[in-house]
């Protein structure tokens, strides 16, 4: 009989509408995992999708999630990650927090790091979005 590590798993991507990705995790039981995140995650509203990849053994997966999180930062995860300000320039983190706390937005206050790295990241991308749109950069002159 083989052991939890050795029976097959998946991880699983949440990504908001704009396809910034929120959240890494693994698991052996995709559709409770999706309900549990679904009842007491407070960043659950933010899911759009999901993207799931399969793994022969849970140890395989588990090894794929925590390199995903090293490499790709997501805005929710905390173990496996850096800290804020190596995940979103930090300039644009204090930004995002002060603007969540000025507008009183209704954000537990453990979440706050969390939901300002998720706001910086996505002000980052729709920085880079205008400045393709409005700067594109020059042409080579061959």
């Amino acid at each position: 009989m083989p052991t939890p590590l050795e029976r097959p798993a998946s991880i699983y991507r949440y990504f908001d509408r704009d396809d910034i990705l929120l959240y890494v995790g693994s698991t052996r039981a995709g559709l409770a995992r999706n309900q549990h995140h679904s009842i007491h995650q407070f960043w659950w509203p933010l899911v759009s999708r999901q993207e799931v990849e399969h793994f022969p053994t849970q140890a395989e997966a588990r090894e794929r999630e925590r390199a995903l999180i090293s490499e790709l930062r997501p805005a929710f995860n905390q173990r496996h990650n850096p800290g804020p300000s190596e995940r979103v320039d930090p300039e644009l983190l204090d930004a995002a927090r002060s603007y969540l706390i000025a507008c009183e937005h209704h954000i537990p206050s453990r979440a706050l790091d969390q939901f300002a790295i998720w706001l910086a990241q996505y002000l980052e991308l729709r920085i880079f979005e205008a400045l393709e749109e409005y700067a594109p950069r020059p042409q080579s002159i061959p």
